[in-house]
């Protein structure tokens, strides 16, 4: 049975605030698809990060599947659903807003604290004051993320010509031979 209840976690930029917000589904959205009525929160809660003055770029970390394929094609077969992704887009159009959608294991939200807070746990994650982007480290490449990776490549990539480059390198240095030399 899925929850009756809705939630958004935000963080606002070069604050140290975070905050959620909860409440009960009326009863024509209690009949709702789980992924409809997440859309349809999603929407409640960046029309009010707008309306506020807030919010102008959004990070959505998900683990749904369903929604972060939604925003990426801009249709969904469910005609409530394709509603609520229409409505999105048009507030990106707009100029109202940036968004970002960032699939997430599991893990990460139960650590996160998103997924405690859905069962009414405030005490847990970022919730209880942890660093909201400590659970979510986009600071952070693949390579930094999980070190053991640079010699898998070495390993499965063929012949010994590769290089690793960082970001700048990606600008300057990639450019300095036509064959990445």
């Amino acid at each position: 049975m899925q929850p009756l209840f809705w939630l958004a976690m935000r963080r606002v930029r070069d604050m140290d605030l975070c905050g959620a917000t909860f409440g009960g589904w009326t009863t024509d959205m209690s009949g709702a698809s789980s992924n409809e009525r997440e859309a349809y929160n999603l929407l409640l809660s960046v029309e009010a990060g707008i309306e506020s003055g807030e919010l102008m770029e959004l990070f959505v970390f998900t683990g749904n599947m369903v929604s972060e394929r939604c925003y990426h094609t801009g249709r969904s077969r469910s005609k409530t659903l394709h509603v609520l992704v229409v409505k999105m887009h048009n507030l990106v159009m707009r100029g109202d807003l940036f968004v970002h959608f960032v699939w997430i294991a599991g893990e990460r939200m139960k650590n996160q604290g998103t997924d405690g807070l859905s069962r009414g746990d405030s005490t847990s994650g970022v919730m209880a004051g942890h660093d909201f982007l400590k659970h979510i480290p986009l600071n952070l490449n693949a390579l930094e993320r999980h070190p053991p990776l640079r010699s898998w490549l070495k390993d499965a990539l063929p012949g010994n010509i590769w290089i690793f480059l960082d970001e700048d390198g990606w600008f300057k240095q990639a450019f300095d031979d036509p064959r990445g030399k």
